[in-house]
């Protein structure tokens, strides 16, 4: 749960993408809520973004981690070609993109 709406979200996605990226159009049409239980592709991106989230708050490096979270999230940073998942990606990159921001009211 947030304390943001969904409206706000999308608000704040396009307007840091203009103020960042120069980009003048809306890129995010519309956020919607959806049942991951009920989708294959949700569940795939909560896999994927839980290793990014894995390696950006730095579990990857806490003693104890289990080393299968260690080695998927090396193995998608991989995949997409990337040295890790806490960096952003290069700007322009279509295959798998990493993006960090912050939500500000």
């Amino acid at each position: 749960m947030t304390r943001y709406s969904l409206s706000t979200l999308k608000l704040v996605l396009n307007r840091g993408m203009k103020k960042k990226y120069s980009i003048d159009t809306n890129p995010f049409v519309s956020v919607e809520p959806r049942d991951s239980k009920k989708s294959e592709l949700i569940q795939i991106n909560d896999i994927i973004l839980g290793a990014v989230g894995f390696q950006k708050n730095g579990y990857d490096l806490l003693a104890g981690t289990r080393d299968s979270k260690k080695e998927l999230a090396r193995y998608i940073a991989q995949q997409a070609g990337l040295p890790n998942l806490q960096h952003n990606s290069p700007w322009g990159r279509h295959r798998f993109t990493v993006w960090n921001f912050r939500l500000k009211k």
